[in-house]
């Protein structure tokens, strides 16, 4: 028999163990990249240890594809535990909230990677490390993209999900905010949410 979630924490604990992966990846890519950054606001060391924190997770010297598989292993865990929680009682806010906004699963992670920090701070300085400068702490179209499109054609896809007129924004799920030097917009949930 399939166990499925009993409430909404935890699946958002799951929620947070797929993104932890996600950022596990997205912290290697970043690291074996020819460009090195200048990492003032967050060591290395500091961001092994952030994702060190979750049970279960990979070693910091996992390979690429290794993350992969678990972060695909990982969603599919996760979506097979919701399947199996449709038929409980448990009301599970974020499986709702796509429902009832026909969100589709690109558009959930995004909210799973908009809400993150607002869960557990550990995420403001491992998004503040992923883009190199301690006052984007928070998720960054730029970012959203890092961690949930692999090609260009992904990201391109993407954008239409962050436009003014998609449902995450028009629906006021997350807004847009300039950053404090008005450049690349930061994505985050709205006070309504």
């Amino acid at each position: 028999m399939d166990t499925g979630y009993s409430d909404s924490f935890q699946h958002l604990q799951d929620e947070m163990a797929w993104l932890d992966r996600v950022l596990h990846l997205a912290v290697q890519r970043a690291r074996s990249g020819a460009g090195r950054w200048g990492r003032f606001c967050v060591t290395d060391e500091g961001v092994d240890a952030l994702l060190a924190e979750r049970p279960g997770g990979e070693p910091a010297s996992a390979t690429e594809q290794a993350l992969l598989r678990t972060v695909e292993a990982t969603r599919a865990e996760v979506d097979r535990r919701l399947t199996a929680s449709e038929s409980g009682e448990a009301v599970l806010r974020l499986p709702r909230l796509t429902r009832l906004f026909a969100l589709s699963p690109f558009e959930r992670d995004v909210l799973v990677v908009c809400l993150a920090p607002e869960l557990d701070a550990k995420y403001e300085r491992l998004y503040a490390y992923l883009q190199d400068d301690a006052t984007r702490r928070f998720a960054t179209v730029e970012l959203v993209f890092r961690l949930l499109c692999r090609a260009p054609r992904e990201q391109a896809l993407g954008r239409g999900a962050l436009l003014a007129s998609s449902r995450l924004m028009g629906y006021g799920l997350v807004d847009s905010v300039l950053d404090r030097r008005g450049q690349l917009p930061a994505v985050g949930p709205t006070k309504q949410a």
